[in-house]
């Protein structure tokens, strides 16, 4: 087995340092830096490879491969007599000796034992070697054993976090220190942690685990973190640059907003965030707000439409959070009074010989005639036949085929209707909204004069109608004056 080393890391082979030597690791690193090179070290497995006593009974070991002392300072051969638990001293090398050719069979041996060859730059165990003699001939080597020093990527770690983030700091390894145990094939099967760890800052150690936990981060846990790993063979370290934010707002879905037109409306939103910020309320994108709330004193009809609120930290604008669309509009008002009654006379010469459509609408006069039959909502149709006026809703009038135009409708935007009977207008919005909503689905009904009706508009309002006069005759000729009274449903 052997070493390797980077550009100014040194990776070194090894088992436990020897008993009563005293370790000084600063100048063990200088002469690893200066002697090692992954050739010297690579060739140490073959320094195992002994001869056993000579077939004329001489009892010694002859060693080959001298050349494998180049790098290091000292050599031992030791002989572990595994039945009796002694470790025997071979043969001792020092730097400048000739390599040791031969050495003399330790007395005392069973004819089995293992040859153990530690290698010391120093005092620090670079290598060891383990090779089995069985019958007074080296066999194939059993293990060899590798003291790895740490080795961390070059490149510092940039991290970018928020407050209240968690979040774990983890050393990116290339080489893991400790003790490997390889196998005569040259593969890891075995790995013993052997090192000292350390997290830092600004001098002050936090930690000695491998790795550094942060259950929910500060603004004041910016800064730079240095991880160290030591051990026998020699030291490395990682730097991480740790950034700090503000958490990004967050901001939970505004419902639709709605108040009665001429009152005030507030939207308040609620969002969480660490830092001050800057609001911007935007309709339809266009910038309307920087309050930290959407006030209008008094809503009014311009005042309608789709928002958004667009949310930064005051600390960093790079960032923005946008919330959901959400409506402002007006809500219906229970007290309200009913719109100003209207007369209409819709009479089936306006539009053909058979009907006339109206849209009852209360943003605009109530559209009758040619007019109404472009409308994309129509509300009301009313046919005059064999003598009777019949009040329709638009679908209905299609599906009966009533108008000449009711293939002009079949792209019409229109839905249908009910009709609910009320012969008088209920006193109030609110009270005609309950009648509506009791009422039972009619969407064509044969009226007479008096009748009265509640209707909810394809424009979604109430409308109360009131049949005041019909006045017969041949179709053409037919008309009924109505009254009218709107207010939103």
């Amino acid at each position: 087995s052997g070493a390797h080393r980077r550009a100014g890391k040194p990776v070194n082979a090894s088992g436990a340092p020897p008993r009563g030597r005293s370790f000084t690791f600063a100048m063990a690193l200088a002469a690893i830096r200066a002697a090692l090179s992954m050739a010297t070290i690579a060739l140490l497995a073959m320094i195992a490879g002994c001869l056993g006593p000579e077939k004329d009974g001489d009892a010694f070991l002859h060693f080959q491969n001298p050349e494998l002392t180049a790098g290091l300072d000292s050599l031992d051969i030791l002989a572990v007599n595994a039945r009796k638990g002694d470790t025997l001293l071979i043969r001792k090398w020092h730097k400048g000796e000739d390599f040791p050719a031969e050495a003399a069979y330790p007395e005392g041996l069973e004819k089995a034992f293992t040859l153990l060859v530690q290698g010391y730059i120093g005092e620090t165990l670079v290598y060891q070697s383990r090779t089995v003699v069985a019958g007074g001939q080296a066999q194939s080597q059993s293990r060899d054993f590798r003291l790895a020093a740490p080795v961390l990527q070059d490149v510092p770690m940039s991290l970018t976090a928020r407050v209240g983030d968690a979040i774990v700091l983890r050393p990116v390894w290339e080489t893991r220190p400790g003790i490997y145990r390889q196998a005569d094939t040259g593969g890891a099967d075995l790995y013993t942690p052997d090192a000292v760890y350390a997290w830092s800052r600004a001098g002050k150690v936090l930690g000695r685990d491998s790795l550094l936990s942060f259950g929910s981060l500060t603004l004041a846990d910016s800064g730079t973190y240095l991880f160290s790993a030591e051990n026998q063979a020699g030291r490395d370290s990682l730097q991480f640059d740790m950034t700090v934010k503000h958490m990004l707002p967050r901001i939970t879905n505004i419902k639709a907003q709605a108040a009665i037109a001429g009152r005030s409306l507030t939207v308040k939103p609620t969002i969480a965030r660490s830092d001050s910020l800057l609001y911007r309320w935007l309709k339809n994108g266009v910038l309307g707000s920087k309050d930290t709330m959407l006030v209008f004193p008094a809503l009014r009809k311009e005042d309608t439409g789709s928002y958004q609120l667009a949310v930064s930290n005051a600390s960093d604008t790079s960032e923005t959070v946008v919330s959901n669309r959400f409506s402002v509009g007006f809500a219906s008002d229970p007290d309200e009074a009913w719109k100003p009654e209207g007369s209409v006379t819709a009479g089936a010469q306006n539009n053909s010989s058979h009907g006339t459509a109206l849209d009852l609408d209360i943003t605009k006069a109530m559209l009758i005639s040619e007019a109404s039959q472009k409308q994309a909502l129509i509300d009301l149709v009313f046919v005059y036949s064999g003598g009777s006026l019949k009040l329709m809703s638009a679908v209905a009038a299609k599906k009966a085929s009533d108008l000449e135009y009711a293939d002009d409708f079949e792209d019409a935007k229109i839905k249908d209707v009910k009709f609910v009977k009320a012969a008088s207008k209920p006193a109030t919005p609110a009270a005609g909204r309950t009648a509506y909503n009791a009422g039972p689905l009619v969407n064509s009904s044969v009226v007479k004069a008096g009748d009265g009706f509640l209707v909810k508009t394809t424009d979604g309002n109430l409308a109360w109608l009131k049949v005041s006069a019909i006045e017969g005759g041949a179709a053409a000729a037919a008309a009924a004056d109505l009254i009218v009274a709107l207010a939103p449903f």
